[in-house]
């Protein structure tokens, strides 16, 4: 049953996160999957790391993309001469590929393979296909440029108790030379509701932040070093919650582990295992916020809380009606395989 949101999405135009490196974690099992929905849609799944520092000093942030077959896709014209805005509108699924001139789909670019000037060729594909064209082209150690898009995402655990996780999710993937020289620090921008702020025990601001997304409000915690901004959303949360253009860095830092030496009869280790296996903290530093065109309207604490109830109530309607219809549904797999919560991108 469809239902209208009472709050919009707190998204903006420059809602997005930028990864240079070297990809890692191809030869995972869980690099690239695939299966059928519990509605027996299929669907493409795909995760790997980047490795943003050295190989003696790995530095890994993973990205992933699910996509699903559809109904229909989206495909854009831009507006022409005399008109205020483009087109935008669905063609079936069948004929993604015949997209109309003037148009272009509305989907993930990849740009995975070069002409013959060396320039990358870039096609705009759906998820689904995006993540067939990934998994045949990309190899470990290949050097990449990823522009995404941060997801916050809010579970429930059977114990209740409540986890936020922080997924990074492919929008565009291009080839980039990164030979010779250092990868940057990943850097991130986002439109965030601000609920309060506190100062950490080790000297950073510890900013508490919501994101409202399709039927969802996922609560997370990003962090600044720099006093004078955290003086500035203090003095601006005395007049509520606001929303506002947030951006910095994301800062990964290894956990150091205990090393244990091995024989060496099976000769050297495997540099890409290595790599993904090593575990780091990835956190999200705030460097700067558009304060000055702040929205202390539209996200109260009034409403997000209201909302987060009715989102609530909406999920037990859900559990108390699934419940019903598994007693009264057949014993059969005639829908396909089922997915965890966690394998999707809402």
């Amino acid at each position: 049953m469809a239902h209208t949101q009472t709050l919009p999405q707190n998204r903006s135009n420059n809602d997005s996160v930028v990864i240079i490196g070297n990809v890692v974690g191809t030869l995972n099992d869980n690099f690239h999957t695939e299966g059928t929905t519990k509605n027996g849609v299929p669907y493409q799944r795909i995760n790997f790391g980047i490795n943003v520092g050295t190989e003696d000093n790995p530095k890994t942030i993973y990205v992933e993309l699910f996509g699903t077959v559809k109904k229909n896709v989206y495909i854009h014209r831009p507006a022409m001469k005399g008109e205020r805005n483009g087109e935008t509108k669905p063609i079936p699924w069948e004929s993604r590929s015949n997209v109309p001139s003037g148009y272009r789909l509305i989907g993930v670019g990849v740009g995975l393979e070069k002409d013959a000037d060396g320039k990358n060729v870039y096609s705009n594909l759906t998820e689904y296909d995006a993540i067939s064209k990934m998994a045949e082209k990309l190899q470990d150690g290949m050097g990449v440029r990823i522009r995404g898009k941060i997801d916050f995402n809010r579970f429930e655990g059977k114990n209740g108790e409540i986890t936020t996780t922080t997924k990074y999710i492919i929008n565009s993937i291009g080839l980039y030379d990164t030979t010779g020289q250092d990868s940057p620090i990943p850097s991130w921008s986002q439109n965030l509701i601000v609920t309060g702020i506190e100062k950490g025990e080790n000297g950073n601001f510890e900013i508490s932040v919501a994101k409202v997304g399709y039927n969802s409000v996922a609560y997370s915690t990003v962090y600044t070093h720099a006093e004078k901004l955290a003086t500035s959303i203090r003095k601006a949360l005395t007049k509520g919650y606001f929303s506002c253009d947030m951006w910095g860095d994301v800062e990964i830092v290894p956990i150091a582990e205990d090393t244990v030496e091995t024989v060496d009869e099976w000769g050297e280790t495997n540099p890409t295992k290595h790599l993904v296996n090593t575990a780091c903290t990835r956190t999200l530093f705030v460097t700067g916020c558009d304060g000055m065109n702040a929205d202390y309207d539209t996200y109260t604490e009034e409403s997000l809380s209201e909302f987060r109830k009715e989102l609530d109530n909406r999920e037990k309607a859900n559990q108390t009606f699934e419940g019903t219809a598994k007693k009264k549904a057949p014993a059969t797999d005639d829908w396909g395989t089922e997915i965890n919560s966690g394998d999707l991108p809402f």
